[in-house]
């Protein structure tokens, strides 16, 4: 069982129940399930984010600049 902890357009979750050791109670997960407060799932929709994620960077940032937002923009600035 999931739930949020950051909205954005690309929802942020933490893992607080599982049977998938993939996914550890506590891990914090990306997908694209849609907003919502709790949410059931077998785990191929999500993507961890990284476990040893620095405690002085705010979480928040991966879904901004340190996530996809980020990275969609660093590829257009060195490949266009």
């Amino acid at each position: 069982m999931l739930t949020h902890t950051h909205l954005s357009l690309s929802p942020f979750y933490r893992v607080i129940q599982s049977y998938n050791p993939s996914f550890p109670v506590g891990c914090h997960v990306v997908s694209d399930c849609g907003w919502r407060s709790h949410w059931v799932c077998d785990g191929a929709e999500l993507t961890p984010v990284l476990p040893d994620w620095p405690q002085d960077i705010p979480l928040s940032l991966a879904l901004g600049a340190i996530g996809m937002p980020g990275l969609t923009a660093l590829y257009g600035l060195e490949e266009v």
